[in-house]
């Protein structure tokens, strides 16, 4: 019976200390705005954890003679407070005395604690939605961008993501930065930025502002005009409504700065993104198909109106402009026709040019070339990028694609899948292959898919032209040894190539592919019979089609004014209201599904708030049942 009484005895104890303590609100008649509720005796210690820091609350003293009380927090001692009384920490955290109750014994002070902010040993930042900053994190410097949905936050970091971040979530990014959440507003967030313990030796860091040239802004120094040092210094601009040629174009002009020692190119911005001109530009495109192009003419005094749009050029010529704009260049690239432009591009990277005008001739009556394999390949080139381009501004983000963006992705896709190409040969096969493997690989980090699409281009290939294919698996114990060559091959080119910002070469990565299928199959040569029967492939597409071009699943875009998104079963469909039944966030239209049921972050917090309200209503009848029982 003794056992039983005291049983009860600790039972009723545990429940009082469980409701000594609450989230802020009311309880006992006292109301409290800050995040902790607490009710403490004289030498009581009270140990609480939020924000993934633990606060150590103790009672040092309660006086009857001055109703005063004063604590200890976390080795901080308060002043003696009286009721109504606040002390502020170093941290940022608030204590505050709402009673003292000195009729019990023994005494006690009901509080209302606040907690601080995170410590943290970096650099602190702060932005609001959409707001970007430069940061320096030890030896290198981070463009941050800061974007909310649905009262979520997320961070780019020199154009690499965070996930959605909570207070005291941390993340890891790429280089070994480390970024801790401090505080989330309404509309805006504090983080905390760490350098890694060993950050990456060859990070460079992403071009934030260009820079004056420090040479003459003449024809004669280009390309060093817009170059610093290992590093591109200068944007490069094409028009809202460029015509693919034009973004061919930029990227030609982008990816020759390579063989300048250049390590970090960057793509086309759009003409509607340029508002301050305090900068290196690169503009292509005829001033009738890029604004920029148009207004920097105007700026200098040269009519940006032609009727036919061949700015007193013929078939045949282009013409490079240099400007200097309050000491910053910016060159204009545009030709005839939107070949010439094409062919301006690529003449950049031999033509001399001096003074501030350059007339290009690449002959009256040329008559157009075949599009060859190289320029094919440039061409899907561009329809990556920009493809890359918008996923990350829009569906990375949990946003719908709009119908424009998505109506120019379609037309440069279509525009490359109808290119002529060269006669098939077994390094085109291969290369066709090799190109969905790492459109998986890089662009959807579907590195199954990728090792699949190569082993069946091998396969496949192999049969076509009489080449190596693969064939049994080998013994575990010369895989391992064949593995260590490839691993020592990869480092080398992660090394030469990846970190430093340049593209591995084609010939690198096949031969590199080539030692990976060897190390896992035994080679297998089948013999030559008749010659090889060239077929069209269809592409494999392992998404939804729009107008010939391949989505992934779970990409949302706008179709008209309706929302939608591709599904598993490579159809599109209308994207869910809330409160009906979904399995991806991508289903519904708030992006949001929970429980199995597409819902609103307003909805989920509701919830969570029930959910307290109820704890709070268990906890309150269980107090009233022993109040029942001992009176």
């Amino acid at each position: 019976m003794k056992n039983k009484i005291l049983g009860i005895t600790l039972l009723m104890a545990i429940c009082l200390m469980s409701v000594s303590v609450a989230q802020a609100g009311c309880s006992e008649g006292i109301c409290c705005d800050k995040d902790l509720w607490a009710k403490l005796s004289e030498n009581e210690v009270h140990t609480a954890r939020a924000n993934n820091i633990e606060y150590e609350i103790e009672v040092l003293v309660i006086s009857e003679t001055s109703n005063e009380a004063k604590f200890k927090i976390n080795g901080e001692i308060t002043d003696a407070l009286s009721e109504g009384e606040e002390d502020t920490l170093a941290d940022g955290s608030v204590i505050e005395v709402k009673k003292i109750i000195t009729d019990e014994s023994p005494s006690k002070v009901i509080i209302c604690f606040d907690y601080g902010i995170l410590h943290c040993s970096g650099i602190v930042g702060e932005l609001t939605d959409g707001e970007t900053e430069n940061y320096v994190v030890g030896n290198y410097e981070y463009e941050v961008e800061a974007s909310v949905y649905q009262g979520n936050f997320r961070l780019q970091v020199n154009g690499e993501y965070t996930d959605w971040l909570g207070i005291g979530s941390e993340q890891t990014m790429a280089d070994g930065l480390k970024i801790k959440v401090l505080d989330i507003g309404g509309d805006h967030i504090t983080f905390c930025m760490t350098p890694g313990s060993e950050p990456t030796t060859q990070a460079i860091p992403t071009v934030l502002e260009t820079s004056k040239p420090k040479r003459k802004i003449d024809l004669s120094n280009y390309p060093d005009l817009f170059i610093n040092g290992k590093s591109l210094n200068t944007d490069f601009v094409v028009g809202d409504q460029a015509p693919a040629d034009d973004v061919i174009a930029a990227i030609d002009i982008s990816v020759s700065f390579q063989k300048y020692g250049v390590s970090k190119t960057g793509g086309a911005r759009l003409a509607s993104e340029i508002s301050n001109y305090n900068r290196n530009i690169i503009s292509i495109g005829r001033p009738c198909d890029n604004a920029v192009t148009a207004q920097i003419l105007r700026t200098n005094g040269i009519s940006d109106y032609d009727s036919d749009c061949s700015y007193d050029l013929r078939p045949g010529q282009a013409v490079v402009y240099l400007f200097d704009y309050n000491g910053y260049a910016h060159m204009l690239v545009f030709g005839y026709s939107r070949l010439e432009t094409r062919q301006a591009a690529r003449a950049l990277t031999f033509q001399k040019m001096k003074g501030r005008k350059q007339l290009l001739e690449f002959g009256e009556g040329m008559p157009v070339p075949e599009t060859t394999a190289t320029e094919q390949e440039t061409c899907w080139t561009a329809v990556e990028q920009f493809k890359r381009e918008m996923i990350e501004e829009y569906d990375s983000k949990g946003l719908p694609i709009p119908e424009d963006i998505m109506k120019k992705y379609e037309e440069m896709h279509a525009r490359c899948a109808g290119a002529r190409t060269a006669p098939q040969t077994y390094d085109r096969c291969i290369s066709e292959y090799e190109s969905k493997a790492r459109e998986q690989q890089i662009t959807w980090q579907n590195y199954p898919e990728a090792d699949r699409i190569r082993k069946e281009g091998l396969k496949v290939c192999g049969e076509k032209f009489g080449m190596p294919i693969p064939g049994p698996s080998r013994p575990a114990e010369e895989i391992a040894e064949c593995m260590k060559e490839i691993e020592k091959f990869k480092r080398e080119l992660v090394e030469k190539y990846d970190n430093k910002g340049i593209p591995i070469p084609e010939d690198l990565m096949k031969k590199y592919n080539e030692m990976r299928i060897r190390c896992t199959n035994e080679i297998i040569t089948p013999e030559r019979t008749a010659p090889p029967v060239i077929e069209d492939r269809k592409e494999d597409c392992p998404g939804c089609r729009k107008n010939g071009a391949c989505m992934q699943i779970g990409i949302r875009f706008l179709e008209g004014d309706a929302p939608v998104y591709c599904d598993i079963d490579h159809a599109f469909k209308p994207q869910k209201q809330n409160s009906e039944v979904c399995m991806n966030n991508y289903e519904c239209l708030s992006n949001t599904c929970s429980d199995g049921v597409c819902q609103s972050m307003g909805e989920q917090i509701k919830g969570i708030q029930k959910e307290l309200a109820e704890q709070k209503g268990i906890l309150e009848k269980i107090m009233g049942f022993f109040k029942r029982i001992f009176g």
